[in-house]
Protein backbone atom coordinates (compact mmCIF):
# COMPACT_ATOMS: atom_id res chain seq x y z
CA UNK A 1 0.00 0.00 0.00
CA UNK A 2 2.85 2.40 0.86
CA UNK A 3 4.52 2.03 -2.55
CA UNK A 4 1.21 2.38 -4.40
CA UNK A 5 0.28 5.57 -2.57
CA UNK A 6 3.78 6.96 -3.19
CA UNK A 7 2.98 6.97 -6.93
CA UNK A 8 -0.33 8.83 -6.58
CA UNK A 9 0.88 12.45 -6.06
CA UNK A 10 -1.69 12.90 -3.32
CA UNK A 11 -0.87 16.60 -3.04
CA UNK A 12 -2.45 17.11 -6.47
CA UNK A 13 -5.80 15.52 -5.59
CA UNK A 14 -7.26 18.64 -3.99
CA UNK A 15 -9.09 20.63 -6.66
CA UNK A 16 -10.78 23.16 -4.38
CA UNK A 17 -7.93 25.67 -4.70
CA UNK A 18 -6.09 27.47 -1.94
CA UNK A 19 -3.78 25.57 0.37
CA UNK A 20 -3.32 21.93 -0.74
CA UNK A 21 -5.15 19.58 1.60
CA UNK A 22 -6.52 16.06 1.73
CA UNK A 23 -9.87 15.01 3.12
CA UNK A 24 -11.09 11.58 4.15
CA UNK A 25 -13.64 11.69 1.31
CA UNK A 26 -10.96 12.37 -1.34
CA UNK A 27 -8.64 9.72 0.08
CA UNK A 28 -11.36 7.07 0.10
CA UNK A 29 -11.78 7.53 -3.66
CA UNK A 30 -8.12 6.79 -4.43
CA UNK A 31 -7.82 3.47 -6.23
CA UNK A 32 -4.82 1.14 -6.22
CA UNK A 33 -4.14 -2.12 -8.09
CA UNK A 34 -4.35 -5.23 -5.91
CA UNK A 35 -2.56 -8.22 -7.50
CA UNK A 36 -2.31 -11.58 -5.68
CA UNK A 37 -0.43 -11.40 -2.39
CA UNK A 38 2.70 -13.27 -3.69
CA UNK A 39 3.01 -10.63 -6.46
CA UNK A 40 2.64 -7.84 -3.90
CA UNK A 41 5.34 -9.45 -1.75
CA UNK A 42 7.76 -9.72 -4.68
CA UNK A 43 7.17 -6.06 -5.64
CA UNK A 44 7.79 -5.03 -2.02
CA UNK A 45 10.98 -7.15 -1.87
CA UNK A 46 12.39 -5.46 -4.99
CA UNK A 47 11.46 -1.93 -3.93
CA UNK A 48 12.71 -2.47 -0.37
CA UNK A 49 16.07 -3.48 -1.84
CA UNK A 50 16.15 -0.33 -3.95
CA UNK A 51 15.24 1.79 -0.93
CA UNK A 52 18.09 0.27 1.06
CA UNK A 53 20.50 0.79 -1.85
CA UNK A 54 19.38 4.40 -2.19
CA UNK A 55 20.12 5.01 1.49
CA UNK A 56 23.61 3.53 1.05
CA UNK A 57 24.24 5.73 -2.00
CA UNK A 58 23.07 8.82 -0.15
CA UNK A 59 25.47 8.01 2.70
CA UNK A 60 28.28 7.53 0.20
CA UNK A 61 27.43 10.82 -1.50
CA UNK A 62 27.46 12.64 1.82
CA UNK A 63 30.88 11.16 2.61
CA UNK A 64 32.20 12.21 -0.81
CA UNK A 65 30.87 15.75 -0.28
CA UNK A 66 32.67 15.99 3.06
CA UNK A 67 35.85 14.66 1.45
CA UNK A 68 35.49 17.19 -1.36
CA UNK A 69 34.96 20.07 1.08
CA UNK A 70 38.00 18.99 3.10
CA UNK A 71 40.30 18.97 0.07
CA UNK A 72 38.85 22.23 -1.22
CA UNK A 73 39.54 23.88 2.13
CA UNK A 74 43.06 22.48 2.23
CA UNK A 75 43.86 23.49 -1.35
CA UNK A 76 42.57 27.02 -0.81
CA UNK A 77 44.45 27.50 2.46
CA UNK A 78 47.51 29.67 1.84
CA UNK A 79 50.20 31.34 3.91
CA UNK A 80 50.79 35.08 4.02
CA UNK A 81 52.85 34.99 0.82
CA UNK A 82 49.67 34.70 -1.26
CA UNK A 83 47.86 38.05 -1.59
CA UNK A 84 44.19 38.48 -0.74
CA UNK A 85 42.02 40.61 -3.00
CA UNK A 86 38.47 41.87 -2.62
CA UNK A 87 36.22 40.43 -5.31
CA UNK A 88 35.47 43.95 -6.50
CA UNK A 89 39.18 44.53 -7.17
CA UNK A 90 39.71 41.52 -9.42
CA UNK A 91 36.24 40.69 -10.74
CA UNK A 92 33.25 42.29 -12.35
CA UNK A 93 30.42 41.89 -9.83
CA UNK A 94 26.93 42.54 -11.21
CA UNK A 95 23.33 41.64 -10.49
CA UNK A 96 20.40 41.48 -12.86
CA UNK A 97 16.70 42.29 -12.75
CA UNK A 98 13.26 40.99 -13.66
CA UNK A 99 11.68 42.39 -16.84
CA UNK A 100 8.17 43.68 -16.24
CA UNK A 101 5.67 40.83 -16.02
CA UNK A 102 3.02 43.23 -17.33
CA UNK A 103 4.79 43.31 -20.69
CA UNK A 104 3.98 39.95 -22.26
CA UNK A 105 6.32 40.74 -25.17
CA UNK A 106 9.23 40.59 -22.71
CA UNK A 107 8.48 36.92 -21.97
CA UNK A 108 6.45 35.32 -24.78
CA UNK A 109 8.54 33.21 -27.17
CA UNK A 110 11.65 34.19 -25.22
CA UNK A 111 14.90 32.49 -26.19
CA UNK A 112 17.31 34.09 -23.70
CA UNK A 113 17.87 32.08 -20.52
CA UNK A 114 16.85 33.93 -17.34
CA UNK A 115 17.82 32.58 -13.93
CA UNK A 116 16.56 33.05 -10.38
CA UNK A 117 18.52 32.41 -7.18
CA UNK A 118 17.16 28.87 -6.77
CA UNK A 119 19.66 27.70 -9.43
CA UNK A 120 22.45 28.28 -6.88
CA UNK A 121 22.88 24.83 -5.33
CA UNK A 122 26.66 24.70 -4.70
CA UNK A 123 27.19 22.76 -7.92
CA UNK A 124 29.56 23.57 -10.75
CA UNK A 125 26.69 23.75 -13.20
CA UNK A 126 23.13 25.02 -13.58
CA UNK A 127 20.61 22.19 -13.85
CA UNK A 128 17.47 24.18 -14.62
CA UNK A 129 16.57 27.38 -16.40
CA UNK A 130 14.08 29.47 -14.41
CA UNK A 131 12.52 31.13 -17.44
CA UNK A 132 13.24 32.67 -20.84
CA UNK A 133 13.02 36.32 -21.85
CA UNK A 134 12.90 37.96 -25.26
CA UNK A 135 15.36 40.40 -26.84
CA UNK A 136 12.89 43.15 -25.92
CA UNK A 137 12.91 41.99 -22.30
CA UNK A 138 16.70 42.16 -22.23
CA UNK A 139 16.83 45.55 -23.95
CA UNK A 140 14.15 47.20 -21.81
CA UNK A 141 15.26 46.05 -18.37
CA UNK A 142 18.39 46.29 -16.27
CA UNK A 143 19.04 42.56 -16.39
CA UNK A 144 22.40 41.64 -17.90
CA UNK A 145 23.68 38.82 -20.05
CA UNK A 146 26.32 36.94 -18.07
CA UNK A 147 29.23 35.27 -19.81
CA UNK A 148 29.71 31.53 -19.86
CA UNK A 149 31.81 30.49 -16.82
CA UNK A 150 30.43 33.26 -14.63
CA UNK A 151 30.13 32.34 -10.95
CA UNK A 152 26.68 33.01 -9.49
CA UNK A 153 26.04 33.74 -5.81
CA UNK A 154 22.52 33.88 -4.36
CA UNK A 155 21.92 37.10 -2.45
CA UNK A 156 18.73 36.33 -0.55
CA UNK A 157 16.50 33.64 0.92
CA UNK A 158 17.16 29.99 1.65
CA UNK A 159 19.97 29.83 -0.92
CA UNK A 160 21.84 32.96 0.26
CA UNK A 161 25.58 32.47 -0.19
CA UNK A 162 25.18 29.35 -2.33
CA UNK A 163 26.89 29.31 -5.71
CA UNK A 164 26.59 27.98 -9.25
CA UNK A 165 28.75 28.13 -12.38
CA UNK A 166 27.29 29.07 -15.73
CA UNK A 167 27.82 26.47 -18.48
CA UNK A 168 26.19 28.89 -20.94
CA UNK A 169 25.36 32.57 -21.36
CA UNK A 170 22.31 33.64 -19.35
CA UNK A 171 20.60 36.63 -17.79
CA UNK A 172 19.99 36.76 -14.03
CA UNK A 173 17.50 38.40 -11.71
CA UNK A 174 18.16 40.89 -8.92
CA UNK A 175 18.67 38.16 -6.32
CA UNK A 176 21.92 36.89 -7.85
CA UNK A 177 25.42 38.34 -8.14
CA UNK A 178 27.33 37.35 -11.27
CA UNK A 179 31.12 37.29 -10.79
CA UNK A 180 33.64 37.10 -13.62
CA UNK A 181 37.40 37.87 -13.63
CA UNK A 182 38.43 41.26 -14.96
CA UNK A 183 41.60 39.68 -16.39
CA UNK A 184 41.49 35.95 -17.19
CA UNK A 185 45.26 35.91 -17.74
CA UNK A 186 45.58 36.47 -14.00
CA UNK A 187 42.44 34.86 -12.62
CA UNK A 188 40.88 31.58 -13.74
CA UNK A 189 37.03 31.69 -13.84
CA UNK A 190 36.77 28.17 -12.38
CA UNK A 191 39.16 29.14 -9.58
CA UNK A 192 36.82 32.04 -8.76
CA UNK A 193 33.96 29.54 -8.42
CA UNK A 194 35.87 27.35 -5.97
CA UNK A 195 37.18 30.33 -4.02
CA UNK A 196 33.66 31.75 -3.71
CA UNK A 197 32.57 28.44 -2.21
CA UNK A 198 34.70 29.37 0.80
CA UNK A 199 32.68 32.54 1.42
CA UNK A 200 29.45 30.87 2.54
CA UNK A 201 30.15 31.52 6.23
CA UNK A 202 30.23 35.27 5.53
CA UNK A 203 26.68 35.11 4.18
CA UNK A 204 25.52 32.96 7.12
CA UNK A 205 26.87 35.56 9.55
CA UNK A 206 25.03 38.25 7.60
CA UNK A 207 21.69 36.45 7.83
CA UNK A 208 22.13 35.24 11.46
CA UNK A 209 19.22 32.84 11.15
CA UNK A 210 16.78 35.38 9.72
CA UNK A 211 15.82 36.47 6.23
CA UNK A 212 18.52 38.79 4.94
CA UNK A 213 19.68 40.13 1.63
CA UNK A 214 23.28 40.70 0.65
CA UNK A 215 23.96 43.63 -1.66
CA UNK A 216 26.66 44.02 -4.29
CA UNK A 217 28.77 46.25 -2.03
CA UNK A 218 28.91 43.43 0.51
CA UNK A 219 29.94 40.90 -2.16
CA UNK A 220 32.57 43.21 -3.64
CA UNK A 221 34.24 43.54 -0.23
CA UNK A 222 34.62 39.78 0.28
CA UNK A 223 38.21 38.64 -0.17
CA UNK A 224 39.68 35.62 -1.90
CA UNK A 225 43.33 34.46 -2.15
CA UNK A 226 44.86 34.89 -5.61
CA UNK A 227 47.90 32.64 -6.17
CA UNK A 228 49.78 32.54 -9.51
CA UNK A 229 47.66 31.36 -12.46
CA UNK A 230 49.51 28.02 -12.75
CA UNK A 231 48.65 27.20 -9.14
CA UNK A 232 45.03 28.22 -9.71
CA UNK A 233 44.81 25.87 -12.68
CA UNK A 234 46.30 22.99 -10.68
CA UNK A 235 43.74 23.54 -7.90
CA UNK A 236 40.91 23.67 -10.47
CA UNK A 237 42.07 20.41 -12.09
CA UNK A 238 42.02 18.59 -8.73
CA UNK A 239 38.66 20.01 -7.59
CA UNK A 240 37.05 19.41 -10.99
CA UNK A 241 37.86 15.71 -10.60
CA UNK A 242 36.26 15.69 -7.14
CA UNK A 243 33.25 17.58 -8.45
CA UNK A 244 32.79 15.04 -11.26
CA UNK A 245 33.06 12.20 -8.74
CA UNK A 246 30.38 13.72 -6.51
Amino acid sequence: MYYCLATKHLEDLNTAGGVPSLTKTILEKVSIPVPPLPVQQEIVRILDNFTELEAELEAELEARKKQYEYYRNELLKFDDSIPMFALGEVCSVQSGSTPSKKKTEYWENGTIKWLGSTVCQNQKTVNEVTNYISELGLKNSSTKLMKKETTLIALVGATIGKIAFLPFEATINQNIAGIYPIDTTKLNPSYVFYACGMLYADFVRLSQGKLAMANLSFVRRLKIPVPPLAKQERIVAILDRFDALV
